[in-house]
């Protein structure tokens, strides 16, 4: 009895931990989708290597958004 309540909770656990990964796989292939079109655009260099790692995803577009953000101020400075 016993066995089999922890049996579905480990088979939903499971489930819900694979919608998890599929979904951070998911987000990690469209950010890494938006860094190939930086280089497209000319915002990141052409020889830039895209990151495989989420933290270092990030980290590659909010140097975008900052580097962007700094050049924005400079021209309304002006």
């Amino acid at each position: 009895m016993e066995l089999d309540r922890l049996g579905r909770i480990l088979r939903r656990r499971e489930a819900e931990l694979r919608a998890v990964v599929s979904s951070t796989a998911t987000w990690q292939r469209e950010a890494q989708a938006w860094l190939r079109q930086a280089i497209e655009y000319g915002l990141l260099p052409a020889g830039q290597r895209i990151p495989e790692e989420w933290p270092q995803i990030v980290d590659l577009l909010r140097s975008i958004v900052r580097a962007k953000r700094s050049t924005l101020n400079q021209v309304s400075k002006a």
